[in-house]
């Protein structure tokens, strides 16, 4: 005897009201992205995505790397492995992202119910495949789109933020510096009159006991 699923839309998840940034963002980059006919997709109601690490390494979407950094973060400058993990688990937590899932093939059986339906699916979006770009060139594309090493890439930002605050350092430094060395000069000239008037003085005294 077959399973019996209950099954929704992939248009009735995202008419779905929620007010989450992340999701409403991710909503807008699919409605973008997507072949006509994505809204009649469906997908299991019921179903749970098992978080192993296994699976979530290889896991993708009908949705660009590059859409998803940014729907988390507008203001992304990469978009890390570990991160990028992360945010694949708080989409499984969101019953249309579930819905955008493209592989791997056993994971997309299960959200869609029947192989028919996940051939459905991988032909549609077959035309898309050269836009959905892995992880590193998203990260890429998210720093500024040069063969820098990644690494370099995602620490562009934090770089900045660092040279700003040593140049400012180094400013107050240098201002400090200035002020010591004035300070120096003063008093050296304070110390070199009296030392000049106390000689003139002697000399008087010296002067006034021969006369």
């Amino acid at each position: 005897m077959a399973a019996s699923y209950s099954f929704a839309s992939l248009g009735e998840l995202y008419d779905e009201p929620s007010e989450d940034e992340v999701l409403a963002r991710l909503k807008i980059a699919a409605a973008g992205f997507l072949p006509e006919g994505w809204k009649d997709w469906r997908v299991r109601k019921d179903h749970v995505v098992h978080m192993e690490p296994s699976v979530l390494n290889k896991m993708r979407f009908c949705l660009s790397a590059l859409e998803i950094a940014k729907a988390f973060n507008p203001d992304a400058k990469c978009l890390k492995e570990r991160p990028y993990r992360d945010m694949k688990v708080k989409m499984m937590s969101w019953p249309f992202c579930v819905g955008l899932i493209l592989g791997p093939p056993s994971l997309a059986l299960q959200v869609r119910g029947s192989a028919l339906h996940c051939e459905l699916v991988t032909q549609s979006v077959k035309n898309l495949r050269g836009l959905l770009m892995t992880r590193k060139e998203a990260s890429k594309l998210l720093g500024d789109g040069s063969e820098t090493d990644e690494s370099e890439s995602c620490s562009q930002s934090t770089s900045k933020q660092r040279v700003s605050t040593t140049s400012r350092l180094q400013c107050l430094e240098a201002e400090s510096a200035a002020t010591r060395s004035l300070l120096q000069e003063i008093l050296s000239r304070l110390d070199r009159k009296g030392s000049d008037t106390g000689d003139s003085d002697l000399e008087e005294d010296q002067a006034e006991e021969f006369m």
